[in-house]
Parts: C-alpha cells; sequence; structure tokens
C-alpha cells in the first residue's frame, strides 16, 4: 500500500542544533488521526540542506474527517561548516509556504558536559568507540517534552551514566539484508526498563559481518548493535 503525502501545516516551529546534530521540531494540527506527519530533507538537490513538513495517509484508509494535534521532531546531521552557510536559519517548506526558522545553538554547560563524557574506550565503565564524543551521536536517552513547551534548547533533559546501562545485541539476515539484519538486532534488545513517549535513545552498529559453513552450513549476515537505557 503507497502513501499519499501532502505539506502540511505548522503552528508552531523550531530548531536547535546540538553535537552535531540538527533538531527541528514541530506542533499544529493534522486532518484525521490516520495521517502522520514528519519533517524530512527537502526533495531538492540544493546547498546549504533545506526541510519540509509533511502530511502522509495509506491509500485506501478509511478515516474521519476529524483534526487532532501532532508533534514532530527530526534529526539531521549537520557539519559546523553547514550550519554557518545557514546563516543561522533552517529554511524549512510547508503548507503556507516556505519559513526561515532561527536555529538556536546550545553550547553544553559543564554540568551537562560531564553527563556525557566519554571514558577511554577498554577502560573499566567506559563507553565502546561508537559512542566517543568524537562522532557527535548523543549516546544517553534524553527527553525534549520541555523543550516543546518552550523553544529553549536549555530544557533538553539527559540522563547520566549512573541511570542507563550498556545493552547490547546481533541480528541476523540470511538474505544478506542489511536492513533485515538490523531490524533483527534492535528487536533481540532488551525492554527499557523505564519507557518514557518522549524518550529518545540512540542505538549504533558497532560491528557488520558474515558466518560462512560449519555443521550448519551456515551462510547469513550478522549487524551488532549497543545502546544505552
Amino acid at each position: 500500500m503507497s502513501n499519499t503525502c501532502s505539506k502540511a501545516e505548522p503552528d508552531k516551529l523550531g530548531a536547535i542544533y546540538i553535537l552535531g546534530q540538527l533538531i527541528i521540531f514541530a506542533e499544529g494540527q493534522r486532518p484525521t488521526p490516520c495521517h502522520k506527519v514528519r519533517i524530512e530533507h527537502w526533495p531538492y538537490r540544493i546547498y546549504p540542506p533545506q526541510y519540509q513538513i509533511v502530511s502522509c495517509i495509506d491509500e485506501g484508509v478509511i478515516c474521519p474527517q476529524q483534526q487532532v494535534p501532532y508533534t514532530t521532531v527530526a534529526f539531521f546531521a549537520v557539519s559546523k561548516e553547514t550550519l554557518e552557510a545557514m546563516e543561522g536559519y533552517a529554511l524549512v517548506h510547508h503548507r503556507e509556504g516556505v519559513e526561515k526558522v532561527r536555529i538556536n545553538v546550545i553550547t553544553l554547560s559543564k554540568k551537562q558536559a560531564n553527563l556525557l563524557t566519554v571514558d577511554a574506550a577498554g577502560s573499566e565503565g567506559g563507553m565502546p568507540f561508537p559512542f566517543a564524543a568524537s562522532s557527535s551521536d548523543l549516546p544517553f536517552p534524553f527527553s525534549l517534552s520541555k523543550l516543546f513547551e518552550t523553544g529553549r534548547g536549555e530544557d533538553i533533559k539527559f540522563l547520566n551514566r549512573s541511570d542507563v546501562s550498556l545493552h547490547t545485541a546481533t541480528g541476523y539476515s540470511e538474505s544478506f539484508s542489511f536492513r533485515e539484519a538490523f531490524q533483527n538486532a534492535i528487536g533481540n534488545l532488551p525492554p527499557d526498563p523505564n519507557p518514557s513517549p518522549d524518550k529518545l535513545t540512540n542505538v549504533t552498529v558497532v560491528r557488520v559481518g558474515a558466518n560462512f559453513g560449519g555443521i550448519a552450513g551456515l551462510s547469513r549476515m550478522y549487524v551488532t548493535v549497543v545502546s544505552f537505557y
């Protein structure tokens, strides 16, 4: 079943830049409960990049014509060079045209930075390489609910290392599909003991490989992931 998409109209738009990530969030009304609203790259090749808000629904779905609120957020890896080319604004296309959304560039406080400090890999209690500070990842779960209320990047709430544990899982695909193996690996991660609707958790691929031969005659791809939560 294919999707039918059109540009959505936001009531509120915001953007922040933190640790190499451009975070754009929007709130508004969607035409039916069945519509899904997302923020994505504008589909035209242009530099610096631009973005759009679209509302999509599966074709053939019967849904009551009743407006309901939506909140959506998207993360985009943006280099400092590209951020400078954007001149302080993210251009976001929506139903009413294109809007210049001021980017709030966040410098973490010393307290926040300490929560994200990465010990040397291999040391006691340290984190694996993909979570090194230079990777621009946000390794620990964080919530955005207060950010949506205030629009201030300082209101991102990070969990620290004492609140989370490192989890590892491996997934397989006999058809050598990365997507299938990756999804299988995510499904093999243990459930979050403290779930929250607005908690965002990062999952990172640490190993990709294959198994061949053996008594079982293996021929499969594997993907190993790690995550803190």
